[in-house]
């Protein structure tokens, strides 16, 4: 998380974050800028696993096309072909 975003989140719990800085805020801002700052995590979070997954599906699917390429002589130019379509839907 950049200084932005938390700067950002801050405001939103009534959190003075720039000059001149008020450091006197209630436990309630600090709780709601707590919330803020993991959700936004989270959502960090959620978004980088999915980057994962998709690179890791399209690994393995290209690792079963090249299996097919490799080791199946008659039909397997054809099924390669068929794997590799299925991650461009």
């Amino acid at each position: 998380m950049n200084l932005e975003t938390v700067a950002k989140l801050a405001k939103q719990a009534n959190i003075p974050f720039y000059p001149p800085l008020d450091l006197t805020c209630s436990v309630e801002s600090i709780y709601v800028f707590a919330s803020l700052v993991a959700e936004a995590e989270r959502e960090y979070n959620m978004q980088m696993l999915n980057v994962l997954i998709d690179a890791a599906v399209q690994a393995e699917r290209e690792a079963c096309a090249q299996l097919c390429e490799d080791h199946y002589m008659s039909d397997g130019d054809w099924c390669a072909k068929q794997i590799r379509e299925r991650g461009q839907e």
